[in-house]
């Protein structure tokens, strides 16, 4: 946008300034962002900054301005969707977009698993645009929801970036990254018809930072950790816990193929075949996952069994043939998982039937009724398995000779913070 902070003697931000075209040398770019419903309440003060640098941009009158005429179109889009003229100005220069107070959350990790809930993203998006649509501007109550404000303002959106700064977090390995940064994606792709571009800003080394886009992490993360096979040996060593962070990846990456579907290559899912499913090099995969956690393989599998399904990957019927009946033997054998891709998903299940009882299919017809006595077991509630993932607690008698204050302990806890931050910038229009 053209502006910069000011700084006071003891290095804290106290005041913005507007940079001059003289030394910016380059128009000044619009932005819309999307805070997480944790930055909206731990840095209050932070986002009052940034919304005052939109307002200083704005009357910036001595260059190239996409900021001001950003906000020229939002006052007469919000004008033709009925708002008075005084609250069309109000809110012309509203550009973060958060929970309303309270909330958090954008309702699509929970969404995008349940894939056999929804036939159309658009549903998705509604959801998203409902839940992280409330406004934080000067001069409107604070988190206040106004009707497609939020999608007003990100008409003419180019491209969505988000940083990335953990060693041990990334876009593969936490939802929270394709639930938002691929949430505004998608939301722009179903509200413009743009498919807008996805960036990561990778700071986890101030001196080496860079831009990559979504689909270069994806294939870096992919090869450092899905395909390779020392991380691979140790999950395998995390027995239980290993199955399911293996499945979670499977999942994430399926999160990104539905909001940004461009960014998710075929050669990406055939690979995760290849070394899960398939297991060429005759490692144990199939074995390991049954003894362990056969219910984390069930979601990887079924993820990949919905990927072909909707049309995201395309597989020969070899593939989808060998997919379907691992799937249904694990189902058959354990009963089912109970994850949201799997339970109640009717549309999954005529998809894995409809490759069990293919033509030429000489075993399939068996397993595919052993498949539905397994889903008529678990919709009766006559299915003793549940799906296993992550701690659990087991009860242990202590020795007669321990005092009963410490047999009477009780150790447990999880602790998960998620994302503290997440900022998503968007061009309204290319620069030269």
């Amino acid at each position: 946008m053209g502006v910069k902070p000011v700084w006071d003697q003891r290095g804290i931000v106290i005041d913005l300034e507007v940079i001059p075209m003289s030394e910016l040398k380059r128009p000044r770019v619009d932005v819309v962002l999307q805070a997480a419903g944790q930055f909206r309440d731990s840095f209050p003060d932070r986002m009052e900054l940034v919304d005052k640098a939109v307002r200083l941009a704005v009357l910036a009158k001595d260059g190239d301005n996409y900021v001001a005429q950003g906000s020229e179109a939002l006052e007469q889009s919000l004008k033709q969707s009925g708002l008075s003229a005084k609250e069309a100005r109000q809110l012309s220069h509203a550009r973060i977009f958060s929970n309303g107070p309270g909330g958090y959350g954008t309702g699509l990790t929970g969404g995008i698993s349940n894939s056999g809930g929804y036939t159309d993203t658009k549903e998705l998006t509604a959801e998203y645009l409902e839940r992280a649509g409330a406004v934080y501007t000067q001069g409107a109550e604070w988190g206040k929801k106004v009707p497609e404000l939020y999608q007003s303002a990100l008409k003419g959106t180019d491209a969505v970036s988000i940083s990335h700064s953990s060693n041990t977090i990334s876009a593969l390995t936490l939802d929270h990254y394709f639930e938002y940064s691929g949430g505004m994606v998608m939301a722009i792709r179903d509200t413009t018809g743009q498919n807008a571009a996805a960036y990561l800003a990778d700071t986890r080394d101030v001196n080496k930072s860079r831009v990559k886009t979504v689909e270069e992490s994806l294939a870096a993360d992919l090869r450092a950790l899905y395909w390779n096979q020392k991380w691979i040996d140790g999950m395998k060593e995390n027995d239980s816990s290993g199955a399911s962070e293996i499945a979670t990846l499977a999942s994430n990456l399926y999160g990104w193929q539905v909001t940004k579907p461009d960014a998710v290559k075929g050669y990406m899912w055939d690979e995760v075949y290849r070394i899960y499913v398939e297991d060429p090099d005759k490692r144990g995969m199939r074995e390991w996952f049954d003894k362990k956690n056969p219910y984390a393989f069930q979601n990887l599998s079924a993820t990949l069994l919905e990927t072909a399904r909707k049309g995201y990957w395309k597989p020969d019927a070899k593939v989808l043939a060998d997919l379907a009946q691992a799937y249904a033997q694990s189902v058959a054998a354990h009963g089912t998982s109970g994850g949201e891709r799997t339970t109640g998903n009717s549309a999954l299940q005529s998809f894995v039937k409809q490759q069990l009882e293919a033509p030429g299919n000489v075993t399939g017809k068996q397993l595919s009724r052993s498949f539905s006595e397994a889903l008529d077991r678990a919709t009766t509630g006559k299915q003793a398995n549940a799906m296993v993932a992550g701690q659990r607690l087991v009860r242990e008698t202590a020795p007669a000779s321990v005092p009963a204050a410490v047999r009477n302990s009780f150790f447990g806890g999880l602790a998960l913070v998620a994302l503290a931050a997440l900022f998503y910038f968007g061009t309204r229009r290319k620069n030269s």
